[in-house]
C-alpha cells in the first residue's frame, strides 16, 4: 500500500513538474515538443509533454556545396585570365597590324577616295586609344584648287572605343605638331594615283578577331583639326616658293558642316610690297569655293593694330576682296627702305585691295590715313627747301593735320591729295606723286612758305612764289628716283 501511494506520488510529481516547464495552450508551432496522452496504472488520461529529439544532421552536403563554389571561383579566375590574355594578344596583333605597310597603305586609299586627293600617311602606331602617325601628305590637288600641297608632321587623335569593332573611325581632335601648305599654280598636269590594294586576307583576320581598326573604314568622324607650327608658301608662276605666313597654329574645326571655319593664331604675315603683319587672329570660315574673313586683328611695327575683313577665293582665279582699317601705326611703314629713318609718328585709315592671285596676277589698293605730330627729318625735298630759301630750320619740321591718299598696284604707288602744315613757317597742299616699281619718282606739291622767309635778303626762290596774306605759295615739281630727286620750284597763279 505505501508502495503503491509512493508510486501515485511520483507520477503526480513528474505530471506537475512537465506542466509547470510548459503550457501546451501558449505553445507555438515552432517549439520542438509534441504533446501525448498517457494513461496511468488507475486508467486515468494524461497529457504529457514529450520533448522531440533533434536529428544529427550530415557534414556531406555541406563540404559538397563548399567545393562547388570554389570550383566556380576557381572557374572565373580561369576565365578572367583567359580573356585577358586573349584581349592582349589581340591587342599585340593589333599594333603590329598598324603600325605595318599594309595598314597605311590602306588607309591613304580609303582618305583619298573620301578627300577626293591623292594623299598618303606615314607610319602609324597606337599607344592605349591614341592613334599617331608620322606624316600626312596630299600629293596632288584638283587644278581648280589654289591648295598644291599639304605636309603635316607627327599628327595624333584618339580613337573612341567603338572605332575598334565599327567601320567607321571617330576620333578626337587631330593634332599636327607642324605642317607646310603650298599654294599658288602648277605648272603641270595632275593626275590621281590612286592606291588599289587587295589585302582581304589581312582584313579578314582583324575581323575575324573581333578588335582593331579597319583600315579601309566607310568614314572618318572628327570635328577639329589643328597644326601647331604651319607655314603657307606661295608659289607663283614661274616663281620659287615664298612663306607669306609663317609659325602660325591652324586650326580647322567643324569639318562636316557646309562652313567649315579656318582660324590662324600667332605667327607672322609677309606680302611683298607691305608692311610685315604679325598674326594675333585672322578668322575666317570657307563656303562656296571663297575664304570670308572676320574678326581679324593683326599687329604692325611696334603698338599698331591692323582690322581684316573680305573673302579670297580659293579657286579659279584666286579673286579677292579686303578692307583694313588700322591704328596707331609707324608711319616709316609705307615709305621706302630710303626714307624710312627719315621720318616718325603715327597715323590711323583704312584700305580696301581688290584683285586675283592667277592668270595675269592683278592688285588695286585705295585707301588713306592721317595723323598729328609727324616728325620729317634728313629728307631730300625738306634739305632742298631750306637751302634754295636759306632757312636752315626747315630741315626738320612736325607736321600737323597730315592727310595722305593713295592708290597702289603692282606696277605702282600715287600718292594723291597730301596735304598738312607745319605752323608757323609752313604748309603744303594738293600734293600728287607717282612712284614705280623702278622707284622713278614724278608728281609736284603746292608749298605754302610764311611771308617774312620770304621777304629776308638772299633768297634767290622769292620769285618764284606768289604771295597771299601770310603765306607765299609755289610748286615743287619732282622727278628722278627715290635715292635721287630733281627738285625745282614753279610759279602760280593764285585766284
Amino acid at each position: 500500500m505505501d508502495r503503491h501511494k509512493n508510486s501515485e506520488k511520483k507520477s503526480y510529481k513528474k505530471t506537475v513538474k512537465r506542466r509547470r516547464r510548459s503550457n501546451p495552450d501558449k505553445l507555438s508551432d515552432s517549439q520542438p515538443v509534441r504533446f501525448e496522452q498517457i494513461e496511468d496504472q488507475d486508467g486515468i488520461k494524461k497529457t504529457l509533454e514529450v520533448r522531440r529529439r533533434r536529428r544529427r544532421r550530415s557534414q556531406q552536403p555541406k563540404k559538397e556545396k563548399e567545393k562547388r563554389q570554389k570550383l566556380f571561383k576557381k572557374a572565373i579566375v580561369l576565365g578572367i585570365i583567359g580573356i585577358i590574355l586573349v584581349i592582349f594578344s589581340l591587342y599585340f596583333f593589333m599594333i603590329t597590324w598598324i603600325s605595318g605597310q599594309g595598314f597605311k597603305r590602306n588607309v591613304s586609299a580609303s582618305v583619298s577616295d573620301v578627300i577626293s586627293h591623292d594623299v598618303s600617311f606615314g607610319e602609324f602606331s597606337l599607344s592605349g586609344l591614341n592613334l599617331r602617325s608620322k606624316a600626312f601628305k596630299i600629293n596632288s590637288s584638283p587644278r581648280e584648287v589654289l591648295l598644291l600641297d599639304a605636309n603635316l608632321e607627327l599628327l595624333q587623335t584618339r580613337i573612341h572605343p567603338l572605332s575598334f569593332f565599327k567601320k567607321n573611325w571617330s576620333m578626337g581632335n587631330v593634332q599636327a605638331r607642324s605642317g607646310n601648305l603650298l599654294f599658288g599654280k602648277d605648272e603641270q598636269d595632275i593626275s590621281y594615283n590612286k592606291i588599289d590594294l587587295d589585302n582581304n586576307g589581312q582584313k579578314f583576320v582583324l575581323n575575324k578577331a573581333g578588335i582593331g581598326l579597319d583600315s579601309n573604314p566607310d568614314h572618318f568622324e572628327f570635328n577639329r583639326l589643328s597644326v601647331d607650327e604651319c607655314d603657307f608658301h606661295w608659289q607663283g608662276e614661274g616663281m620659287i616658293p615664298d612663306a607669306f605666313i609663317n609659325d602660325t597654329n591652324l586650326i580647322i574645326s567643324n569639318i562636316s558642316s557646309s562652313e567649315i571655319p579656318v582660324d590662324l593664331i600667332g605667327g607672322d604675315l609677309r606680302i611683298p610690297s607691305w608692311p610685315d603683319l604679325s598674326v594675333k587672329s585672322l578668322s575666317g570660315k570657307i563656303t562656296k569655293g571663297n575664304y570670308l574673313i572676320n574678326q581679324s586683328r593683326l599687329g604692325i611695327s611696334q603698338n599698331g593694330e591692323v582690322e581684316l575683313s573680305g573673302k579670297v577665293s580659293i579657286k579659279g582665279k584666286g579673286e579677292y576682296q579686303i578692307s583694313s582699317d588700322f591704328s596707331k601705326v609707324d608711319i616709316s611703314e609705307f615709305f621706302s627702305k630710303v626714307w624710312r629713318d627719315k621720318v616718325e609718328g603715327l597715323v590711323n585709315g583704312g584700305v580696301n585691295i581688290s584683285g586675283k592671285l592667277l592668270d595675269k596676277p592683278d592688285m588695286k589698293a585705295e585707301g588713306g590715313f592721317s595723323g598729328s605730330n609727324i616728325l620729317l627729318m634728313r629728307n631730300p625735298i625738306l634739305s632742298f627747301i631750306s637751302r634754295a630759301l636759306s632757312e636752315p630750320v626747315l630741315s626738320q619740321i612736325r607736321i600737323e593735320n597730315l592727310d595722305v591718299q593713295f592708290t597702289k598696284t603692282l606696277m605702282d604707288i600715287e600718292v594723291s591729295n597730301l596735304s598738312g602744315q607745319s605752323l608757323p613757317l609752313l604748309k603744303f597742299d594738293k600734293g600728287n606723286i607717282k612712284i614705280s616699281n623702278n622707284e622713278n619718282l614724278e608728281g609736284n606739291i603746292m608749298i605754302g612758305v610764311a611771308n617774312e622767309i620770304l621777304n629776308k635778303p638772299g633768297v634767290e626762290e622769292r620769285s618764284q612764289f606768289s604771295p597771299d596774306n601770310e603765306f607765299s605759295w609755289s610748286t615743287l615739281v619732282i622727278s628722278g628716283t627715290i635715292t635721287d630727286p630733281k627738285l625745282g620750284f614753279k610759279s602760280i597763279k593764285l585766284k
